[in-house]
């Protein structure tokens, strides 16, 4: 398994790159995730819970890869319910853009983008230099496994169950609700046209029910047409927006079964 490092870190040579975080003790911090849930670390660490910070950005293949194996943890150690917390913590991206980065890869862990949620500070204040970077912190505070690495259902179970001594459990939902047989069929649709100008058609594969919500949002993060499909003519108008990349959410009863990029011409 490989990694990536910054290489804007000029000061940093190959030869003695350790990529894992050379502190000892955590530091706390407190960051908004993507869907804007506040986590205080120190928090969760006085609680008695034991927390896993996954440092990762949206384009690094080395963290894409691992996303399989961090979700497996995330759903066989209780969902973030029980003894362990896990953190996903991007360095240099929106909220959009690691949205976006979920909803393509099906990442399950709760995710702080770097510039909207705070995670570039904690990627500067824990040293993190290359990625992916995994590292485990007890409740006592202290890191007890500076860098999983190569992240591997192996070692992942190395360090959650030999280090931190918590048992795996059955597979749990992680946060979200499972689609149904009618959202799965929905969550397949397309849009069109696109790139587009001055309205979008949703595409079903089959005729839908509702109802079905949707949001759109720019390239910022910000929500700029939200409201309901009709049934007859689902298609949204896109009069007033500016030429870019949009990000358009479907949902279902509150639950965002799919996302798709929208180009707006």
């Amino acid at each position: 398994m490989i990694r990536l490092v910054l290489t804007s870190l000029l000061f940093l040579s190959f030869s003695g790159l350790r990529a894992q975080t050379q502190l000892d003790t955590a530091v706390n911090f407190t960051v908004v995730d993507v869907h804007q849930n506040q986590h205080e670390l120190f928090e969760y660490l006085d609680q008695g819970k034991f927390v896993v910070l996954d440092f990762f950005y949206t384009t690094c293949a080395p963290c894409i890869g691992t996303i399989p194996e961090m979700n497996w943890a995330m759903q066989h150690y209780g969902c973030n319910q029980e003894d362990l917390v896990m953190l996903s913590i991007d360095y240099g991206n929106t909220d959009l853009e690691v949205l976006q980065y979920q909803a393509t890869y099906g990442a399950l862990i709760p995710a702080v983008s770097g510039l909207d949620g705070g995670g570039n500070e904690v990627v500067a204040t824990y040293g993190i230099y290359a990625f992916p970077t995994v590292i485990l912190i007890a409740p006592d505070r202290i890191i007890i496994n500076q860098d999983i690495f190569p992240i591997s259902n192996a070692n992942i179970v190395g360090a959650i169950e030999g280090q931190a001594g918590i048992s795996a459990s059955l597979p749990c939902e992680v946060n979200v609700t499972a689609l149904s047989e009618q959202e799965a069929q929905q969550s397949s649709f397309e849009l069109f046209p696109n790139p587009a100008t001055s309205f979008c058609t949703i595409r079903f594969p089959d005729p839908y029910s509702g109802p079905l919500d949707y949001i759109l949002l720019d390239g910022t993060g910000r929500q700029v047409r939200s409201g309901r499909l009709s049934e007859t003519e689902p298609r949204i108008s896109l009069q007033n927006l500016g030429s870019g990349i949009y990000f358009f959410s479907l949902f279902s009863e509150g639950n965002r079964i799919s996302s798709r990029t929208l180009v707006v011409e």
